[in-house]
């Protein structure tokens, strides 16, 4: 039978062809939009571009903040060199989030130059040897900068903290923890900390050199069980430093402390013996605008040295923990009187 071509429109006959065509286009179209858009996040995935939770190999200076992280920031291989040339690394707000930069176990790493803030610890070293903390500011942390020795890390020995601004830590500005030797806190600015400024304990041979501490809640700093170590030229304002605990051999040297002073106590931690603080030196320096500028609590053999002292009462000498406070000399102590007309 023979078809009459004349009884199908041309129109009808064209929209009655497959529209799969047309469906491929519109499909390709929508997903070079959604590359075209998202094309930023793609590329910081498969570039070298550092991201929350990754791991810093080698050296790298750092192009972008990295921003938003829920739990980590960035850890350090060994050996690795990140710089962030003034770049942020930030957290969740309130210290939420975990750590923002970590040096686990690894050697001769280092991060620099870095804005840190958000975390629970802004920089945490757990172990390893001769790393670097420097240059960096961390605000509105924890914990701003913790050294950890005591762990599965191992021992945590010769690093080196200098140039830092930590403002703001809910907690302790730097924390250097048990198992710790041979570590330099040098030319840091630690201010306004929850707690304590610069907590230094069970620390064998360590330094802090030039630090400026103020704004400390509790403790400018709290030295405590700490052996033949070295504090020199740091300058505080308004909170104590306390020497604490079986400290010995310190060497404490031209520091300069207002609206504040030292105190050496014994401790006696739940279930051990008692630790008393013996044959440290305060050499030089001055201490001013104090209640007390020394207090002895239960500490023995500590000595006093050429040390300028105003507007405080010069000691107090007290039992603590059972133990007496005996041996502890002063000598050639500069007693400055207040100027005429200052409040007594």
């Amino acid at each position: 039978m023979v078809r009459d071509q004349r009884s199908i429109d041309p129109w009808e006959a064209r929209q009655a062809r497959p529209r799969w065509g047309r469906r491929l286009f519109f499909v390709a179209a929508l997903v070079g939009l959604g590359v075209f858009f998202s094309r930023d996040s793609i590329r910081s995935w498969l570039d070298d571009g550092v991201r929350c939770g990754w791991t810093v190999q080698g050296d790298l200076v750092l192009d972008r903040d990295v921003l938003g992280c829920d739990h980590h920031g960035v850890r350090l291989a060994p050996f690795a060199k990140l710089d962030c040339a003034g770049h942020e690394i930030r957290g969740r707000e309130g210290g939420a989030s975990g750590y923002g930069v970590r040096l686990d176990g690894v050697e001769q790493a280092d991060v620099r130059n870095c804005r840190i803030s958000g975390f629970s610890r802004g920089v945490r070293i757990r172990g390893g040897g001769q790393n670097g903390v420097i240059a960096n500011e961390v605000s509105g942390n924890g914990y701003g900068i913790e050294v950890a020795g005591e762990t599965d890390g191992g021992r945590s020995e010769g690093h080196r903290i200098s140039g830092n601004r930590v403002l703001g830590s809910t907690r302790d500005g730097i924390h250097i923890g048990a198992g710790t030797a041979r570590t330099v806190i040098e030319e840091n600015t630690i201010l306004d900390s929850g707690e304590e400024g610069l907590v230094i304990e069970s620390c064998r041979k360590c330094e802090a050199i030039g630090n400026t501490i103020a704004g400390s809640s509790a403790a400018a700093i709290d030295l405590k069980n700490s052996i033949s170590g070295r504090y020199l030229r740091n300058s505080v304002r308004g909170s104590l430093v306390k020497i604490r605990g079986q400290s010995e051999r310190n060497l404490f040297e031209d520091n300069e402390l207002v609206e504040s002073g030292y105190v050496f106590a014994a401790t006696k931690p739940d279930g051990e013996m008692v630790g008393v603080p013996t044959l440290n030196r305060v050499v030089g320096g001055s201490v001013r605008d104090s209640k007390v500028c020394f207090r002895f609590r239960g500490a023995s053999d500590n000595v006093v040295v050429d040390v300028q002292v105003s507007g405080c009462r010069l000691r107090q000498d007290d039992a603590a923990g059972g133990v007496e406070s005996f041996g502890n000399e002063m000598s050639g102590v500069d007693v400055v009187p207040p100027p005429p007309g200052a409040a007594s």
